[in-house]
This record gives structure tokens, C-alpha cells and sequence, in this order.
């Protein structure tokens, strides 16, 4: 079983990040992330490039498949995928990530959007079920004070369509 995450959009990004430290979060990391979003008729491909890492995936109805890969050459893969796939979503952010708990909480600033916290349930054995990974998020979505009713549905590709 993959990861599982949920986001939220959050207004006062600041407080939400002295929850995270009070509740001794650590390993702050900042990246700029381009993500590549290409339309199929199961779903979508993505290319996600930072300055710290490549990676492609596949998202079928809704959910990240479990088949990831970190390419060798993303420009090339980029310049096929345009080829056979046509006009692509961009989605422009900046990511802060913080870990806590088995959680990673990225907090995005996306263009054109705003600020959005992703909180992610890492499945370190791959032992946990979707819905314990879901519940872990929620948990960690209250602990930090986020209501539920800041809650997206989908992905930032989702929201600029």
C-alpha cells in the first residue's frame, strides 16, 4: 500500500507550523516543485521536478498508483509525454516539508491558488491499510488544529481546471 495524504487549505500557515514544532517536529526542508500534469483516459501521468528530485507517476481515479519512478533524463520523458499526450497543467509551488510522527507535512504555496498543508501518512513497512493511513492524517489534521471543513477535494491540478 502506498502513502496516503490528505490536504487542506489553510489560511494562517504560520500558526499551523508552530502546532507542527510544538508537537516536535523536525527536518524542515525547502524546495521549489514543478509538477507536469498530463490528461489520460484512465487519469493522469505527472512529472514532478524540484531542485532536490525527479519522480513520474501515474494517478488513476483519484489515487496515486503504486508504480513510481524517478527518471533518468525528465526532459526527455517531458518532451514524449508532450508529444503523445498534448498540452500539459502546470502547477507552480513552493514546499516546505516538516516530519512528525510519521507524518510528512508539506506546507505549498501554489500559484494562483494559495497555501495549502499536505499531510502525508508514511507507510514505512507497507503493512498499514489505506484507512489506517487515512486515519493517521485526520488525527494529525486535529492535532494541528486544521478543521475538517478546510479539506480539498483532489489535487492543486484539480482545482486550476
Amino acid at each position: 500500500m502506498p502513502n496516503t495524504s490528505i490536504i487542506a487549505r489553510i489560511a494562517d500557515s504560520e500558526r499551523i507550523k508552530r502546532n507542527v514544532k510544538r508537537e516536535n517536529g523536525k527536518g524542515e526542508r525547502y524546495e521549489r516543485r514543478t509538477e507536469t500534469w498530463f490528461t489520460t483516459e484512465r487519469g493522469y501521468l505527472v512529472l514532478r521536478e524540484s531542485d532536490m528530485r525527479h519522480e513520474f507517476a501515474a494517478i488513476v481515479n483519484g489515487k496515486e498508483h503504486s508504480v513510481r519512478h524517478k527518471p533518468d533524463n525528465p526532459r526527455a520523458l517531458k518532451e514524449v509525454l508532450l508529444a503523445g499526450c498534448g498540452v500539459p497543467l502546470i502547477v507552480e509551488m513552493r514546499r516546505e516539508t516538516w516530519h512528525l510522527a510519521g507524518i510528512d507535512a508539506h506546507f505549498d504555496d501554489v500559484e494562483g491558488l494559495g497555501s495549502f498543508v499536505e499531510l502525508e501518512a508514511i507507510n514505512q513497512d507497507g503493512t498499514e491499510s489505506e484507512e489506517e493511513l487515512s486515519k493517521r492524517c485526520h488525527a494529525m489534521l486535529h492535532l494541528l488544529g486544521i478543521p475538517e471543513s478546510d479539506l480539498i477535494d483532489g489535487r492543486y491540478a484539480d482545482l486550476l481546471r
